[in-house]
């Protein structure tokens, strides 16, 4: 059976009048979620109902677009607008087969890009898993891969892109997804009904190597990354 992509966002629904302005942190779900939300509400929620309290984000115009270098990891957004009165979807949002529910959506008019004070940790408090995503980031091929990246992706319809840590020695610490004896990374394209996955990574800490996952032959494949960093490492593994 043929399934038949259609728009699901609601014309005919009104702004508030209200005028507010939000500061925002992304949330990186493995579903098909709303995924933005307040720092408040974060703390607030993170142990019960956070999925709940997530909204989505609507640009004015389309020249409104997050600045491309955003990382989830190390900024929040500060947007002014409003919200609809109805939940709902953004504008463009296209019905896949996952089921998308609805949640407020905030449609701003002015964006801009602030440092996570979360994200400010001492160097040497850093743990092991910040050292890692810092390696992952910071290395020619992740950088090549995302440049460009957050505009595409708006230009498509999507609002950000983020990294999921997939398997960690540490998941419960590191918020992994699952038990790994390596770091495991995905990087993905973050849409209102998908999240394609656009590439993976392995840092291998016995190996002292980073890897990207190369699925024409479903191997790994060294690259190139930033070997001053392995000292780091070491200095928080202990």
């Amino acid at each position: 059976m043929k399934y038949h992509f259609k728009a699901i966002s609601d014309p005919p629904n009104t702004l508030t009048g209200k005028i507010e302005t939000l500061e925002l942190e992304y949330i990186a779900w493995g579903c098909a979620c709303a995924n933005w939300i307040t720092p408040h509400d974060y703390k607030q929620y993170q142990d019960r109902t956070l999925s709940a309290h997530c909204i989505f984000i609507e640009p004015a115009e389309k020249s409104l677009h997050i600045p491309d270098y955003f990382d989830p990891q190390l900024h929040l957004i500060r947007v002014t607008g409003q919200f609809y009165i109805n939940p709902g979807y953004p504008e463009g949002t296209i019905q896949n087969e996952e089921h998308l529910d609805k949640a407020k959506v905030f449609r701003y008019t002015k964006v801009a890009l602030l440092k996570n004070a979360n994200a400010c940790i001492k160097e040497n408090e850093k743990s092991s898993i910040d050292i890692v995503m810092e390696i992952l980031t910071s290395s020619p091929t992740y950088i090549n891969k995302t440049k460009g990246l957050y505009e595409a992706i708006i230009k498509n319809g999507g609002t950000s892109y983020g990294i999921t840590v997939e398997g960690s020695p540490h998941p419960k610490k590191d918020k992994a997804v699952d038990f790994s004896e390596t770091y495991d990374f995905n990087l993905h394209e973050t849409y209102t009904d998908h999240m394609p996955v656009i590439a993976r990574f392995t840092f291998n800490p016995s190996e002292k190597q980073l890897y990207e996952y190369d699925p024409a032959d479903d191997s790994l494949k060294p690259i190139e990354f930033d070997r001053k960093l392995l000292e780091k490492y070491k200095e928080s593994c202990k």
